[in-house]
């Protein structure tokens, strides 16, 4: 299989997996995300109202103080006394405040406290030995109470312990600041509620920045803390059976790995947020509520809660089982793709190979008969449609029966391969090798003179009848003989015609003494018909251009003129009617090769004279006669040199006979002067060139008076713009259309 059909299957692969895993994997989070918000706001709900819970709790404590005229007269007399004075009423009011601590504690307060204007601590009733101390520094709501007179509350840090404090201001009978006083909750209150009430499995944490680095080793502290396993940034008291160190914090670290990085990202942030994080074939949900200071300026602690999520863990399985699926079917299917693309392969394998049996031979590996009838069918249509001459020669060996009788039918083998290399490689690139049968073999060429082929056919002649032909110890030579055919000897329309040419020529070759090359004949038969080629003669109208032209001879003495017709003029006679006479004969234009094979371009009249085809060669209209005719060509090549626009002038024939440096530039010849004497088929593309002999024939045929066309280009510059393509008769003194200019200008779109 070709690598382009394993990286296409690969890349078709891919792209299915990679669509069912980014759909499963958007669904997937989408739902998991519904999950994750409603457990989030599940917490936030029981956290609400837990605080809530707490409020009135306090709220109720702080009613039931300051409506003891007692209370608030033992306070007021505090504030100004002595130390032995305060040591005895520090004493009073405990006792006084006993039973309502004693009801606060089993609603979970922790710090029932009363501190003096100046912060300074009166009396903690959770520890009432400690006392005196100025809680300025370490309690920021006393700080903020005694100062604007207004109550708070808020989870705020200590000296040596951390809880959300619910701190109000004191007043005595006559509305004078007295002091504060805290009621607080520590936050092992908030684990206990959430597990044992709302049944959700909570860790506080606190950050280890909230309290200086020694406190977290201190034994008198209420809360005994370790390292948390969701951040090593924050701790984690542990002080019941739901909350062992094995089950919190040394399990739940391996289940924190894969995901420790997105919650410290999530942690730095500050904001709630929810995650899962996979274990033990379970899913647990592990959602984080934000603990803020009093101004909600900093993060001191999270509240974070666990639920395995049944939910979770169906979505997870049934993504993974969708994976599965599809990878599984596409590995099906590409197998089955693969299965597909291989047969068919292997089909169209078998394919070629019996095209080439039908088209090659299989003991040369030349084309044979089949293709040599349909390419020579293809060549007549291009010489119809664009006169393009060609040729064909046919080569037999010579007694070849004597080697298949003398050395053996495999040596004979040897020979006809052997005989195929030495043609392919005789040849031009272009031109086509075939076995038409036995020991026969037909060369096509295209675009060839008649000189030219007849060059190749003799030179083959010569290199078979030289060579020595070496197979399996055997030494011996062979000669051949050949049928020559070209376009330019005789006009045929059909393949059989050709063959049957090339075939006679080739049977006159074996009559004649073989190894030699015969011309087909001027006579042949097609439907039962005699065809006959009529004599050829050359005559001058013009005495002057006929010593003009033994002059421009290559210095030779041509006594005789050697009249030599371009090839792709010949199509002119093949559709001249037998009654054009002298007095009214065919005009044209003709192109002739001189002896150096330069193309010369003469008018000429074509008639018949008896049974004699003459052609009349008129004096060029092209020829300067007078000095004036002169000067007029050398403006006229001056022009064509060093306009901008492409110019140029054609025959009837639609032969250039003039062309401007600009037009020679965009054509596939260099120059202008090679121009002369090509069609534009030779030049441009065949798209083109259709185009352009369409509009140019509606011109001879006189249908228009002017052929225009527009196409779109770019000009020097590279800018859009188009081009005026515009084509124009040339008449002469009789109005007849002898010819065509042509010129086109480019022009910028507007």
């Amino acid at each position: 299989m070709k690598k382009l059909t394993i990286l296409l299957l690969t890349l078709l692969f891919l792209i299915i997996n990679g669509i069912i895993y980014s759909m499963t994997t958007i669904n997937g989070n989408e739902r998991i995300k519904l999950v994750l918000n409603d457990n989030l706001q599940t917490l936030q709900t029981h956290y609400d109202i837990l605080i809530e819970t707490q409020k009135n709790t306090a709220q109720a404590l702080y009613i039931a103080t300051i409506n003891s005229q007692e209370v608030l007269k033992i306070l007021s007399d505090a504030k100004d006394a002595t130390k032995d004075e305060q040591l005895l009423l520090r004493e009073k009011l405990q006792k006084r405040l006993e039973p309502i601590y004693r009801v606060g504690k089993i609603k979970g307060v922790l710090q029932y406290q009363f501190v003096f204007p100046d912060n300074t601590s009166f009396l903690r009733m959770h520890k009432p030995s400690k006392f005196g101390d100025n809680l300025t520094d370490v309690r920021d709501d006393f700080r903020y109470v005694n100062k604007t007179l207004k109550p708070t509350r808020g989870f705020v840090q200590g000296r040596v312990a951390h809880g959300f404090r619910n701190t109000f201001p004191l007043f005595d009978k006559n509305n004078k600041h007295i002091g504060a006083m805290e009621i607080s909750f520590s936050s092992d209150r908030f684990q206990l509620f959430l597990n044992e009430i709302s049944h959700i499995h909570t860790h506080f944490l606190v950050n280890k920045k909230v309290f200086d680095v020694k406190f977290w080793k201190r034994d008198d502290s209420f809360l005994q803390y370790s390292q948390s396993a969701e951040s090593p940034e924050y701790m984690i008291s542990l002080g019941t059976e739901l909350h062992s160190k094995d089950e919190c914090i040394t399990q739940s670290s391996k289940r924190f790995s894969l995901i420790r990085d997105e919650v410290t990202k999530n942690i730095s942030k500050g904001e709630k947020f929810s995650l899962y994080m996979e274990h033990d074939s379970h899913a647990d949900i592990v959602s984080f509520l934000p603990i803020k200071n009093l101004d909600k300026s900093k993060t001191l602690a999270w509240l974070v809660s666990y639920e395995e999520s049944r939910f979770v863990q169906v979505t997870l399985r049934n993504i993974f089982i969708i994976r599965l699926v599809t990878l599984l079917f596409t590995l099906v299917l590409i197998y089955f793709i693969a299965q597909l693309i291989r047969s068919k392969t292997k089909l169209a394998n078998s394919n070629v190979k019996l095209k080439d049996i039908a088209l090659y031979d299989p003991l040369t590996g030349l084309r044979n008969r089949f293709y040599l009838e349909r390419d020579i069918e293809n060549v007549i249509l291009h010489h119809k449609e664009h006169n393009a001459p060609y040729a064909t020669l046919m080569f037999d060996i010579d007694w070849f029966k004597e080697v298949n009788d003398t050395y053996g039918h495999d040596i004979g083998d040897e020979v006809l391969k052997e005989l195929s290399q030495i043609l392919q490689s005789s040849v031009r690139e272009e031109d086509k090798v075939y076995r038409a049968g036995g020991e026969e073999f037909v060369i096509l060429l295209n675009r060839i003179t008649y000189k030219q082929t007849k060059n190749i056919a003799e030179k083959i002649r010569l290199l078979i009848q030289n060579h020595t032909f070496k197979v399996k110890n055997e030494e011996f030579s062979k000669t051949i003989s050949a049928g020559l055919y070209h376009s330019s000897l005789i006009h045929v329309d059909d393949v059989k015609t050709v063959l049957k040419l090339i075939d006679n020529a080739l049977y006159e070759s074996k009559t004649n003494g073989r190894n030699r090359v015969t011309n087909c004949s001027k006579r042949i038969e097609v439907a039962n018909e005699d065809v006959t080629i009529p004599t050829i003669q050359v005559i001058f109208s013009d005495i002057t251009l006929s010593t003009l032209l033994s002059k421009t001879m290559n210095g030779k003495n041509c006594e005789e003129f050697p009249f030599k017709l371009h090839p792709d003029d010949l199509y002119l006679f093949d559709s001249l009617e037998v009654g054009a006479t002298q007095d009214n004969p065919y005009s044209t234009t003709l192109r002739v090769f001189d002896c150096d094979e330069n193309i010369v371009i003469y008018r000429a009249n074509i008639y018949y004279k008896d049974s004699t085809l003459v052609i009349d060669l008129q004096d060029s209209e092209l020829i300067a006669k007078s000095v004036s005719d002169a000067t007029l060509v050398q403006n006229l090549q001056s022009m064509l040199e060093h306009t901008d626009d492409y110019i140029y002038f054609k025959d009837k024939n639609h032969v250039f006979t003039a062309a401007s440096k600009t037009l020679a530039s965009i054509t596939s010849v260099e120059t202008r002067d090679e121009l002369v004497g090509k069609i534009d088929y030779d030049v441009f593309d065949k798209e083109l060139a259709d185009k352009y002999f369409k509009l140019e024939r509606k011109v001879f045929d006189g249908e228009l008076d002017v052929a225009q066309e527009i196409q779109p280009t770019l000009d020097k510059d590279g800018n859009k713009a188009s081009v005026d393509n515009r084509k124009y008769p040339i008449k002469d003194e009789q109005g007849n259309i002898i010819g065509l200019f042509g010129v086109a200008r480019v022009f910028l779109d507007k």
